[in-house]
């Protein structure tokens, strides 16, 4: 048996709206195990998506290393640092070499949609 929940997740400063992490409860460990989801960032023209994207050859992932203050991506308040990148407009990115995730964004337009996945819990 598996439920959805979406939980809160902090955000510093806050924001008008609480963000939301995709976790979901698994009964066959025990415990809460984060999943994928999707967030828009739009963006004006001249202006960046506002985040950094680092690549891991070792783990075949691309993860969100740092997010700009006062950018789409920060303004969003769905995206954090240290979520995994899944998909790119809806492709999947894992093996991916870095040049190419970073043109998949770039070649986006104004608009791009992130699959992300938060971090493991430590709870």
């Amino acid at each position: 048996m598996q439920f959805n929940i979406l939980h809160p997740a902090p955000m510093y400063p806050p924001a008008a709206h609480v963000p939301m992490y995709g976790v979901q409860y698994d009964t066959a460990t025990g415990g809460w195990a984060s999943v994928p989801y999707d967030v828009t960032v739009t963006r004006n023209e001249g202006e960046g998506f506002g985040f950094v994207v680092i690549s891991s050859a070792n783990k075949a992932t691309s993860t969100i290393g740092q997010l700009i203050p006062n950018s789409p991506a920060a303004r969003c308040g769905y995206l954090h640092v240290g979520d995994t990148i899944v998909a790119i407009n809806h492709m999947p990115i894992r093996n991916l070499p870095h040049p190419e995730v970073v043109g998949l964004i770039k070649h986006s337009g104004t608009t791009v949609t992130l699959t992300v996945l938060p971090p493991e819990r430590q709870d």
